[in-house]
């Protein structure tokens, strides 16, 4: 073997190293890089959690929303996490994941059909009012969550007690992770505006 093919393997081995290595090492700042876009867009406030991650907070159409980096327990990677606050009256609860092969047996317990195929083949529901839920997930909010799932949604949106929140293995540190967060941002907001008005029908009665 000359010279020549020993560099050419060489340069095959180790290359795709060399840009693994490369790609690993600058994810924080493309991360911060995005932080500050939507920091920018939303007119948002940044600060630093506890644990030394940053996160943004301010309002946006009038909710109270926060997007941070967090370590959850029971998760290998950092996770970023939306929260947005809405009004819940009844202790209505739920929670969607992504179906997939390797889901969590906890997403599988006493999960619900949505009778929507496409949905349902992509989507575990579970919640604690059922026809609630289904009046809130029309037609429009199942296909804006669908379209996540193309942008390779594999997290978990939760209504507990005041607020909306969607948690996502990873760091906001490429464009489709920033398109897919402000998807559901944009989609949790108009759920927490039928809430409001629901409420406000049910108060008018």
């Amino acid at each position: 073997m000359g010279n020549k093919d020993l560099i050419a393997l060489l340069i095959i081995f180790v290359l795709p190293w060399i840009l693994v290595s490369v790609h690993y090492i600058t994810r924080k700042h493309r991360s911060a890089k995005y932080f500050k876009e939507l920091q920018e867009k939303y007119s948002l406030t940044p600060g630093q959690n506890g644990s030394k991650h940053n996160f943004i907070s301010g309002y946006y159409r009038n909710k109270p929303i926060t997007i941070e980096y967090i370590e959850p327990a029971g998760k290998k990677k950092t996770c970023t996490l939306l929260s947005v606050e809405c009004n819940n009256t009844g202790n209505f609860e739920f929670t969607i994941a992504r179906r997939k092969r390797s889901s969590n047996p906890y997403y599988l317990n006493g999960a619900y059909m949505m009778e929507d195929k496409e949905f349902d083949d992509m989507f575990f529901v579970q919640t604690n009012d059922l026809e609630r839920l289904k009046s809130l997930l029309d037609f429009n909010s199942r296909f804006k969550l669908q379209q996540t799932a193309g942008l390779g949604f594999n997290g978990e949106i939760k209504l507990s007690g005041a607020s909306f929140t969607y948690l996502e293995q990873g760091l906001l540190n490429n464009d489709i992770a920033a398109m897919k967060l402000e998807l559901v941002l944009h989609e949790l907001c108009d759920m927490a505006d039928a809430m409001k008005y629901e409420e406000q029908l049910v108060m008018s009665n």
